[in-house]
């Protein structure tokens, strides 16, 4: 389990700090840091399991001093500098939207 929860918050993690966070969470165990192939074994399980997302650094900067001065700008200052002003049927263009199924899993839901 903290092996799926460090890969879903640090998809891009290098080994190094994958056996080095395992290791940190286990300390009252008294075995040996797991080796290089039983992790590699694990991710290659949890693969099958979870979606990777790509790593972004936008949750940590969006508590910047200048992003939150451009957020509030954004909701509450009218056009150009924000949208306090527009209508929201002109903000939201949902038949711009890309969304579509990329993959099913075959035991879940309905048969």
């Amino acid at each position: 389990i903290n092996l799926a929860i460090f890969r879903t918050i640090h998809p891009k993690a290098q080994l190094a700090e994958v056996k080095a966070f395992l290791f940190t969470r286990n300390q009252n165990n008294n075995d040996d840091p797991y080796s290089d192939s039983q992790i590699h074994r694990a991710e290659t399980k949890l693969d099958d399991l979870t979606t990777r997302k790509a790593a972004s650094t936008t949750a940590a900067k969006a508590y910047l001093p200048k992003n939150l001065q451009l957020r509030h700008m954004y909701f509450n200052c009218n056009y150009p500098l924000g949208i306090a002003d527009i209508q929201t049927d002109d903000i939201i263009d949902s038949n711009e939207a890309g969304f579509f199924w990329s993959r099913q899993i075959g035991g879940l839901g309905r048969r």
